[in-house]
């Protein structure tokens, strides 16, 4: 079936649901009427009109070529060479004529015996095909083979080459839809078979056809064969003896100088052009329904509804085929009470009916042999016949009532196999959803944590700057406080002491000095309370960075014990996966030995799936081997123990 049918298959399938429907056919009805003026089709062929004078003149010379060819002319060539005589094979005439003009080649005499010569000359004839004739015969075929090839597929694509064209422009306002279509189609077919079925000049172009293959065949022929492996030649052709006077030769001579010299097309090309506008009442018809269902498809796909309509579909097939079904059991229950009221089996029903099909058989050929009872049994007959038609009638009854059982069988183990896929596919699905889902949380979680603890982490370093600013700012202004306060309380000390130096005289100098040894005493005690309040600041500074840095080391603890939790699910993920790999390899196991072909693991996504669950099967074979392998040691070594027990047992008695 080519891609033609199938499409006029599907139209017809599609138009049975659509061409009685009174909402289809009212929508159509309003795109159909709609600017018609816009609807155009446009149709391009080409109409091939093949000149028949060069086709006649290759058809009547090749007859003339074939005879040449059968000829198969030749010329003898003759290698003449002196051998030892223990090489000789044959002994011609000009080998004595050679020796007896040569003697030299009799070196030895014995008496009372032949002449024996040492050498002897030999001469070996071959044929040879190449003659000047059979390479004009086949360059000329070369030629014939050139010139038709190019005519025949410049031919065969012009007759055979479809172009068309289609415009639609619409716009349609329904009850409670608006529809804007606008479509531009352009085509070319080449090698289209219904116009290279429907050619006119189909006949001429089979004729071409046939005058290649002869050509072709000439051309594959031992003497050709022979004849190409000597060098082809080349014009201008010397007319020897042969091409003058023997008439095959003459002719195909007189053929090669008709192709050279020919120099049209061999062809004439008229093109057709065919417009539809506006469309007739059926095409304009089937045009919409193009135009429906790309509207269908917008609207499905645009609002993502293809699951929906497709849970609808089945649950309208299911309800058609339980009514389907009910019928069924109908007609089954009513030839079920016909076999029960006859009192036998089903099968022995059947035979019955089968026997009394021949029985009716036999009759009707006795009747046709007595044609002179045929008047008086003619009732019976007919009454026989339409006993025969019921029981026929029933017969096909309960054969369809089979048939549809049998159908319903088959549907519903498909429908069992496709309920089993779609439960795989949707437990695969969950599972990957469940594992998507987890992933996607657990990036969340990630993320809010690492955002929380950047957070935490710039808030406590803001505050930790902040708080070390300010106590910097506070310490510097304290200390330029008390060194401003000390400096004017020293500068006032100094001028007092000064203004009592000044007023003191020389017998007050021990107090005085008393005095000074005081002031100083009071600057150092000032100068260690300050030098205390620094130290004491130093050290809140150091404590608050190692509170920082003890609660930076619990983050970080926190962060190891979420990232072995993280390990711990990952391998719980990967525990699960390999479970359901395995569950999987046992799946495809059961649908491979129940002969199920529906998985196909051909896709690149599909098989790597199929080697991840292999490898998983490979691991667990490896665990369960292992496992095996030490139970089949201890139960090899315990008799073994127990043995050597009881050996030392006995060794300690005695």
């Amino acid at each position: 079936m080519n891609q033609l049918n199938v499409y006029y298959r599907a139209l017809l399938k599609y138009r049975e649901h659509t061409l009685k429907d009174r909402d289809c056919i009212s929508d159509r009805g309003a795109i159909t009427k709609v600017n018609t003026e816009s609807d155009k089709i446009v149709l391009e062929r080409n109409i091939c009109t093949v000149d028949t004078d060069w086709i006649e003149a290759i058809e009547v010379g090749l007859e003339f070529i074939d005879k040449a060819i059968k000829e198969e002319r030749q010329f003898i060539r003759s290698n003449g060479e002196v051998i030892p005589i223990e090489k000789v094979k044959n002994v011609s005439k000009a080998s004595v004529e050679h020796l007896a003009r040569h003697s030299n080649l009799i070196t030895r005499e014995v008496e009372g015996e032949d002449l024996i010569p040492d050498q002897l000359y030999t001469v070996e004839k071959l044929n040879d095909y190449a003659v000047y004739e059979n390479r004009f015969l086949y360059m000329l075929l070369c030629y014939l083979r050139d010139f038709i090839t190019l005519r025949y597929n410049k031919i065969l694509e012009l007759s055979n080459t479809y172009k068309g064209s289609m415009t639609m422009d619409k716009t349609v306002k329904l009850p409670k839809q608006t529809l804007e279509y606008k479509v531009s189609l352009r085509e070319e077919r080449r090698e289209d078979k219904y116009l290279r079925k429907n050619n006119k000049s189909k006949d001429i172009i089979d004729r071409i056809d046939l005058i290649l293959k002869a050509v072709l065949a000439f051309i594959a022929c031992p003497l050709m064969k022979l004849v190409a492996k000597a060098p082809m030649l080349k014009p201008p052709i010397t007319r020897t003896n042969v091409l003058k006077m023997n008439n095959n030769f003459k002719q195909a001579m007189a053929l090669y100088s008709f192709i050279v010299a020919y120099d049209k097309p061999g062809y004439t090309v008229e093109k057709q052009i065919t417009e539809l506008n506006p469309f007739r009442d059926d095409l304009a018809d089937e045009m919409a329904e193009s135009v429906l269902m790309a509207s269908f498809l917008t609207y499905e796909y645009g609002l993502g509804i293809k699951n929906a309509l497709k849970q609808e579909y089945e649950e309208e097939e299911k309800k058609r085929k339980e009514a389907e079904y009910q019928r069924f059991l109908e007609k089954l229950d009513t030839v079920r009470r016909r076999v029960a009221a006859s009192g036998e089996t089903p099968e022995e029903y059947i035979m019955m009916l089968e026997k009394h099909i021949r029985i009716l058989e036999g009759r009707c050929a006795d009747l046709v042999e007595t044609q002179k009872e045929l008047s008086e049994t003619k009732k019976a007959l007919l009454e026989e016949k339409e006993r025969n038609e019921a029981l026929t009638k029933e017969l096909e009854d309960v054969t369809l009532a089979l048939e549809n059982l049998r159908i319903e069988y088959a549907e519903e183990v498909q429908r069992l196999l496709r309920e089993h896929d779609e439960a795989v596919r949707l437990l695969k699905e969950s599972h990957e959803q469940e594992i998507n889902d987890i992933n996607s949380r657990h990036k969340e979680e990630i993320d809010t944590i690492n955002a929380e603890h950047k957070e935490e982490v710039d808030t406590l370093n803001a505050q930790h700057n902040a708080y070390v600013e300010e106590l910097n700012t506070a310490h510097e202004n304290e200390v330029s406080s008390l060194n401003q306060k000390y400096s004017i309380y020293i500068t006032t000390l100094k001028d007092a002491h000064e203004k009592d130096i000044a007023s003191l005289n020389e017998a007050h100098k021990a107090e005085r000095e008393a005095y000074i040894s005081n002031c100083n005493a009071e600057i150092a005690r000032l100068t260690e309370i300050t030098e205390q309040q620094r130290v004491q600041n130093e050290n809140e500074r150091n404590a608050y960075v190692h509170n920082m840095t003890e609660m930076q080391k619990a983050q970080e603890r926190e962060r190891i014990a979420y990232t072995a939790e993280r390990q711990k699910l990952l391998s719980e993920i990967e525990q699960l996966t390999s479970e359901k790999r395995l569950a999987n390899a046992n799946i495809y196991l059961l649908k491979d030995q129940r002969g199920d072909g529906s998985q196909d693991f051909t896709s690149a996504m599909s098989f790597n799936e199929l080697e991840h669950t292999f490898n998983a099967f490979k691991e667990f074979y490896k665990r369960q081997w292992k496992l095996a392998k030490k139970s089949i040691r201890n139960e090899l070594l315990r008799p073994q123990d127990n043995k050597e027990t009881e050996e030392d047992r006995g060794t300690g008695e005695q």
